[in-house]
């Protein structure tokens, strides 16, 4: 692992929450190297809790790509656990042994950038929160399990807050189970929480109680905040709230996106959904296929309240907000993911080469080629993936002529883990959206 992580995971967090904890010492974890490890740059540990039970408040364990088996605890100390990598590569593994993760009256520790699985126990599968004001950010949490047993437990698939003032943002909570309360999240006895930016889909809460909310469960708690959060297809067989239940619970609730829960999106004691939710389809790119970044007609575009959290960098670590619906104004969109920006500087040249500049996080590029009198009717063309063999390239060669006393017309794009960018705008200002997008 090189020793220029530490400055990254500084400038990281410093992006992701404005402000951070305290810098400290650097902690080195890699499970691919073959020594006793002594956390030093050169001889790094290969369990991730080595870095931790010798870290002081404000060290950094820096922990590079692979799939660690373990349970991590984090107690008193205030230390940072980071994969720089990010969680496409880098996860823990509870192995069914207890919470994947548990964070106990560990003041403002920070976990950043895993895949958090595996995990099954009474209390939080995946994360398990006691007291302290804590920090999940940048995290999959998915695949745990809070189960029930002898008629307890069971509370809080993928994240269990007890007591505690966490900031959770800008995480995807997927595909998590709990017997009894908040497949997602269960938040209980808590004050001043941050719940922002986060996509909760397809939790399921198994009870045979009412309102025990399997998205995100909030119980007795005072001065929540939930804002710009993306919720759906979250499912409980009983009555309530499949999407957001809260009980007995001063929360502000602002901006979310509810759409697909069962039996309801919304439930509360304290009254109606506030204005500024949405009931809409996010409009995901592609669910069926795990992708929850947005598409660029989602309602979710640039439509989130600033101010609650810094919202700098997503899930993905791409920058935010940006100007997805191109009307001159950056905005966060809401969800864990920020849609990903246009193209500029389209040419072609006498050979009937297209070509435009590159954008930095793109991972493949896009054509659509149209008519003129196309152009009039709103139809802005075909996708020509098929008739391009390079779409990592910015160049796309058109060999055909258009038909007589007309001419063909183009759109390029690009798209980052399958999210495409914006078409722009039409001169009428409504944004372009082609039937059918590019796979």
């Amino acid at each position: 692992m090189s020793t220029g992580l530490r400055s990254a995971a500084a400038a990281a967090l410093a992006l992701m929450l404005a402000a951070g904890p305290a810098a400290g010492r650097d902690i080195f974890v890699d499970q691919s190297f073959g020594g006793v490890g002594d956390g030093s740059p050169t001889n790094p540990f290969q369990q991730i809790q080595d870095g931790i039970d010798i870290a002081f408040p404000g060290d950094w364990v820096l922990v590079a790509r692979g799939t660690y088996a373990e349970n991590l605890y984090l107690n008193v100390v205030e230390v940072n656990v980071y994969a720089p990598e990010g969680p496409a590569v880098t996860t823990i593994d509870g192995g069914g042994a207890g919470p994947t993760v548990t964070i106990d009256e560990a003041g403002e520790s920070a976990i950043i950038g895993f895949t958090i699985t595996g995990g099954q126990a009474p209390l939080g599968g995946g994360v398990r929160v006691i007291g302290g004001l804590p920090i999940v950010t940048r995290c999959i949490i998915t695949g745990n399990h809070a189960v029930a047993a002898a008629g307890s437990g069971g509370f809080g698939g993928g994240i269990s807050v007890l007591s505690a003032q966490p900031t959770l943002t800008h995480n995807m909570v997927e595909g998590n189970v709990a017997d009894t309360a908040g497949g997602g999240m269960d938040i209980a006895y808590s004050t001043y929480a941050s719940i922002a930016y986060n996509t909760v889909v397809g939790n399921s809460a198994l009870s045979s109680q009412d309102g025990y909310g399997p998205g995100m469960n909030v119980v007795s708690s005072a001065s929540q905040i939930i804002s710009n959060n993306i919720i759906t297809s979250n499912t409980t067989p009983r009555n309530g709230a499949g999407g957001l239940d809260v009980y007995q619970s001063s929360t502000t609730i602002g901006t979310n996106v509810l759409f697909g829960n069962t039996p309801l999106n919304f439930a509360s004691t304290e009254g109606a959904l506030p204005p500024g939710n949405l009931i809409a389809d996010p409009r995901y790119v592609n669910p069926a296929g795990g992708n929850y970044r947005l598409r660029v007609d989602s309602p979710a575009l640039d439509s989130a309240v600033a101010g609650l959290t810094p919202a700098v960098v997503d899930l993905d670590g791409n920058p935010r907000p940006v100007d997805g619906d191109l009307n001159a104004v950056a905005v966060s969109d809401r969800g864990a993911y920020e849609q990903v920006g246009t193209l500029a500087s389209l040419t072609i040249s006498a050979a009937s080469v297209i070509s435009w500049g590159a954008a930095p996080t793109a991972t493949s590029y896009h054509v659509y080629r149209g008519t003129l009198s196309g152009i009039r009717t709103g139809d802005f063309g075909a996708c020509q993936d098929a008739r391009d063999p390079n779409l990592a390239d910015t160049i796309f060669n058109e060999p055909d002529l258009p038909p007589p006393r007309s001419g063909f017309t183009f759109l390029a794009t690009f798209s980052v883990n399958g999210a495409e960018a914006s078409l722009g705008k039409t001169t009428a200002g409504v944004s372009r959206s082609p039937g059918i997008f590019c796979p």
